[in-house]
């Protein structure tokens, strides 16, 4: 997945492992990824419908992007525990 921050909305490019097809989609900042793969009829299980349960809806960002986001707050180290 690759987010690219336009102002207030975000493009996000769905790649396909297995295929290498993309998708583009646009998104506002805080919406939800496993409900708008699902919008979009891309393939993400999302086994426990995004409670953070499963760990079956992960995507991948790229490098640039995951060390640009900030650390994870001790809540959200909480859920992944």
């Amino acid at each position: 997945v690759f987010l690219a921050f336009h102002s207030k909305a975000i493009t996000i490019e769905w790649k396909a492992k297995k295929t290498g097809d993309v998708v583009t989609t646009s998104a506002a900042p805080g919406d939800n990824l496993l409900r708008l793969a699902q919008r979009h009829e891309i393939p993400l299980e999302g086994a426990c419908e995004g409670v953070v349960a499963c760990s079956t809806c992960h995507c991948i960002l790229e490098p640039g992007l995951y060390d640009s986001l900030p650390e994870a707050s001790e809540k959200e180290e909480d859920m992944l525990d």
